[in-house]
């Protein structure tokens, strides 16, 4: 006769495996948006969804990736968020908690709702092979010389401006551009 200590170990893994693999099922089912939708007329996106106690849930415009809230499951394994006067509308949300995520369309949501695509969902964005280079020079010893902002103060400031025209396909651009150097000042600088 077989002896049965050998069936225990595998037995037990066997079940602690199944239970793991239950439990996980279990919450990727828990988890969910249950409703997406734009109110027009209070100007507001209304967002329910289950999930497991105290997690946080990050919503964002599933088009272009941008955060647009966050809430907290409460003790009966639910969320609500509504968020009001939005910029623009997504079309598509995404939600993300846990490592889990879902997506949803925005029921009601404009014509005009963001896809993400560019142009805010309201047309085409131009654009130019030029760029303005700037920086702003405060005297003395103050100066923003590495181009993360542009701002123009009081007084007794200078603003260095380049425009460039950008290359092509990585390639320079034509090299028969002429440059041209303009100079100003404030008349009551002077």
């Amino acid at each position: 006769m077989k002896d049965p200590r050998r069936f225990i170990l595998p037995s037990i893994t066997t079940g602690l495996a199944l239970c793991l693999a239950v439990s996980t099922t279990t919450w990727a089912d828990e988890f969910k948006i249950k409703r997406s939708q734009w109110d027009a007329e209070d100007n507001q996106l209304k967002i329910k969804g289950k999930g497991q106690h105290n997690e946080k849930v990050s919503i964002s415009n599933a088009g272009s990736g941008m955060i647009i809230g966050s809430v907290t499951v409460n003790q009966t394994g639910k969320w609500e968020l509504t968020l009001n006067d939005l910029a623009t509308v997504p079309c598509r949300i995404h939600a993300e908690s846990a490592g889990l995520v879902q997506k949803r369309d925005v029921r009601k949501a404009p014509a005009d709702c963001d896809t993400g695509a560019g142009g805010g969902g309201g047309g085409t964005v131009q654009t130019s092979p030029l760029r303005v280079l700037a920086a702003n020079d405060l005297g003395m010893h103050c100066a923003d010389q590495d181009y993360q902002i542009f701002s123009i103060l009081p007084p007794f400031n200078v603003v260095h401006a380049q425009v460039i025209e950008m290359g092509s396909d990585g390639s320079p651009p034509a090299s028969s551009a002429t440059p041209t150097w303009i100079w100003s000042t404030l008349p009551a600088a002077t």
